[in-house]
């Protein structure tokens, strides 16, 4: 049964991709979409619905051309119109996904986003002055965080 499953998994993926033949596919660590060379990075190994579903939300970013997003707000606006995007899609597939995984992933966006928002110094929610820079209200402490979600969060101190 489970290898039936399996199967029919990566057959929906084949599928998938061979419907969106301008992207191209790479194996990595993550999925990930990436606008300047319009190349989706999967996981690879073994096809689950998880991937299913995660194949479809990068397709998604591409078809509704999200590129790089210009502060955190926008990127949880890219990302839960991703998931709407992908559900849509998911029909022509005869896939459904579920609705707590996309919240799941959504809500690692806001969790990401959350520790970089927060001041290093005081530990309160700043305010982000560009996509890479915060300033606290409380201490008036200004950092710098990594852009790539793949990073860890690390804020740097940049003007007490």
């Amino acid at each position: 049964m489970l290898k039936n499953k399996l199967a029919k998994y990566q057959s929906v993926v084949e599928k998938i991709k061979r419907d969106h033949p301008t992207i191209t596919f790479v194996d990595g660590d993550r999925f990930s979409w990436n606008p300047e060379t319009q190349t989706i990075i999967t996981s690879g190994g073994q096809a689950t619905i998880e991937s299913v579903w995660s194949l479809l939300h990068e397709i998604a970013h591409a078809k509704l051309r999200h590129s790089h997003f210009l502060d955190d707000y926008q990127l949880v606006l890219f990302e839960v119109a991703a998931w709407q995007e992908a559900k849509q899609m998911a029909d022509s597939y005869e896939v459904v996904i579920n609705n707590d995984y996309a919240e799941d992933c959504i809500d690692s966006y806001r969790d990401w986003l959350y520790l970089r928002s927060k001041c290093p110094n005081c530990s309160q929610v700043g305010i982000q002055k560009t996509v890479v820079e915060y300033q606290c209200i409380n201490c008036h402490v200004n950092w710098k965080v990594p852009k790539s979600q793949a990073c860890s969060v690390k804020r740097v101190v940049i003007k007490k």
